[in-house]
């Protein structure tokens, strides 16, 4: 799936039909940040706190050394709260605060597929103007690129662990000493039988209503090439969206510098790439 920030534009950020027509499901999150590709190789990890306790940096460390300790590899937290090896990604972040908490949540790139990555993430060339949330692109590498040995069961547990070895206000390892004090962790079944509610829950993070009825209102530009006699001259449409819905339509004709409304029946119909 591809789940984009809470205030950004989807047709921005991914090909849309493409992605409906490949079955690949779109939602989007209550949280900020960019859009991100999720396969059974990027591992999704939350960290649930109190507002006052919320702490990016705290919960990065926890990864980064994780990765160290389990299987010796060196990465770093970047200015933009990314954990980078050799300065590709391997990790995003994002969080959602609230009163009286907060959660961050960051991704893993263990052994996710590149091309799907690179495929979903590729947009409909077009002029998207608009104040949503754009993502910042940037070069990636999955985990079993720098260890092959790396796997996601096997990084979910070594997360797990460094996370019950260390200390709750402090980056400090409590060792063999902290963990017997913990009572390990518990994996879950995210089903409906164990949480009761859930799929409607998933099913409403994926709706038109939320994913596209929420995008920030935007316009967008294309230069459409005219054919027959007009053939080699460009007509600039300009179309106003709001609410996941043709508002205003326009058009600039060749050699003439306004837009001039256009009254079509596709005005109040729902926007996509094709239309």
């Amino acid at each position: 799936c591809v789940v984009i920030g809470r205030h950004q534009n989807p047709f921005a950020e991914a090909n849309v039909s493409r992605l409906m027509e490949r079955g690949i499901t779109l939602a989007r999150r209550n949280s900020g940040g960019g859009a991100v590709y999720h396969d059974r190789g990027n591992l999704n990890c939350t960290f649930f706190t109190p507002r006052e306790r919320y702490n990016r940096k705290y919960n990065l460390n926890i990864v980064t050394r994780a990765l160290f300790r389990e299987w010796a590899i060196k990465s770093e937290i970047n200015e933009r709260d990314d954990i980078v090896i050799k300065n590709k990604k391997i990790s995003g972040t994002a969080a959602k605060l609230g009163r009286p908490n907060a959660y961050h949540h960051c991704t893993i790139l263990a052994s996710a597929n590149k091309l799907h990555l690179g495929e979903s993430l590729v947009k409909e060339p077009a002029n998207y103007i608009s104040r949503a949330t754009a993502s910042v692109p940037s070069p990636i590498r999955n985990l079993v690129d720098v260890n092959r040995n790396v796997n996601v069961p096997q990084l979910l547990s070594a997360v797990g662990y460094e996370y019950l070895r260390t200390a709750a206000m402090a980056l400090e390892d409590g060792g063999s000493t902290q963990l017997m004090k913990q009572r390990g962790f518990q994996l879950v079944n995210p089903t409906e039988r164990w949480f009761p509610g859930i799929e409607e829950l998933r099913a409403s993070y994926s709706s038109w209503d939320w994913v596209i009825g929420k995008t920030p209102k935007f316009s967008v530009e294309k230069e459409l090439e005219l054919k027959g006699d007009n053939s080699g001259m460009k007509l600039k449409l300009s179309v106003d969206v709001e609410a996941g819905l043709m508002s205003k339509i326009a058009i600039q004709l060749p050699q003439s510098d306004q837009m001039v409304p256009v009254v079509t029946p596709l005005q109040g119909k729902a926007y996509n790439e094709q239309n």
